[in-house]
């Protein structure tokens, strides 16, 4: 069996890095979901957020299962507070960092929605086809938040239709 391997991005260089953060693990987190739900065969996901995309590798023995993560992509839903608060722990466990937390919630999962609605994935096969242009893929250079002992904050940026930012 061979391995197929794709590459999906999407650009978020006006997006708040840890918005896009947020918005890559809700993102993950759908396609997860919805795979699990139409019993999508195993596949292996590494996500990454850069100071100018959100990158998700994948890798699986099915092409269907590309295909679908490609369909999925075009049909995100908006997340739920629970969702964001959800990855919103996820994140802190992940860095091993605690997230000052005295912001509305529902500010963040309003911007966050903003962002996955107006994200346009792009995906790059990794098996030579010619008809993919890849040479806008972004290069990998992780976000980096600091030490593991020390609190960050997650700052929401007004969206066009807002007053005021607001941070966590």
């Amino acid at each position: 069996m061979k391995l197929l391997e794709a590459t999906y991005w999407t650009t978020v260089n006006d997006v708040e890095d840890n918005i896009a953060h947020l918005a890559e693990h809700c993102i993950l987190s759908q396609l997860i979901e919805q795979g699990n739900r139409i019993g999508l065969p195993f596949f292996d996901c590494y996500a990454t957020t850069t100071p100018s995309a959100i990158i998700y590798d994948l890798s699986t023995y099915n092409v269907k299962t590309a295909e679908f993560i490609t369909d999925a992509l075009k049909s995100l839903k908006p997340c739920t507070k629970d969702d964001v608060l959800a990855e919103i722990h996820r994140i802190e466990v992940e860095d091993s960092i605690p997230m000052a937390s005295d912001c509305n919630l529902d500010d963040i999962c309003n911007e966050v929605n903003n962002v996955i609605a107006k994200l346009k994935f792009e995906p790059w096969l990794k098996d030579g086809n010619p008809e993919l242009d890849i040479s806008n893929k972004p290069k990998r250079s992780p976000l980096r938040y600091g030490l593991a002992t020390r609190e960050w904050t997650l700052t929401v940026k007004a969206p066009i239709h807002s007053d005021a930012a607001k941070v966590i």
